[in-house]
Formats: structure tokens, sequence, C-alpha cells
């Protein structure tokens, strides 16, 4: 007899939702890990924009969170890579987003 939790494991995989629930929980894992490094009153200047194919795309409000970001890409990388171990993000994209 088939249970509900294989049920909805395969209908995961068969509907890729599974992708989506990854990016959902990779970009919230990189907005929690900005959170704890960035100070009080930069908390809003970068964040998460979309993850796709291993690359998360990150919104900066200016060229200083830019620089902050990619100075420390490796960094977050890592710290994602044992947050989220069944999923692998390879590149942090950031680029200035004014809109958010």
């Amino acid at each position: 007899m088939l249970q509900l939790k294989d049920l909805l494991s395969d209908a995961l995989r068969r509907g890729h939702i599974g992708r989506e629930i990854a990016a959902v929980k990779i970009t919230e894992a990189f907005d929690e890990l900005v959170q704890e490094n960035l100070p009080l009153s930069r908390k809003k200047d970068v964040f998460a924009i979309s993850f796709k194919d291993g690359v998360l795309e990150a919104g900066c409000k200016n060229s200083m969170a830019m620089h902050w970001l990619t100075m420390r890409e490796q960094d977050f990388l890592i710290a994602l890579s044992h947050r989220m171990s069944e999923v692998s993000v390879k590149k942090i994209k950031a680029k200035i987003k004014y809109d958010f």
C-alpha cells in the first residue's frame, strides 16, 4: 500500500516542483546569511532575486553593496553549501537593482 509521503515525493519529481522549492529555500538561506553579515543600517542593501541552474541572482541597492557581495562571494557559496547540501550554488551574480 502506498503512503501519502511516497505519492507526494513522486508528484514533486514529476512536476518539477522540487526545483521551485529548492530555489525558494536557497534564496531564503541567502537572505538570512546577508542579514547576519551586514550592519544594521545596511540590511536592505543586498537581497536574493532568483535561483536557477546553480546561479543565485542577487540585487544590490548600490555599488558599495555590490562590491561587498562580490568580495565575499566565496564565503557565501561555502555557507550556502553547508546550509543547503542537497542543492549546489555555483555562482552568485550580483547586479544593481533600485526598485526593491
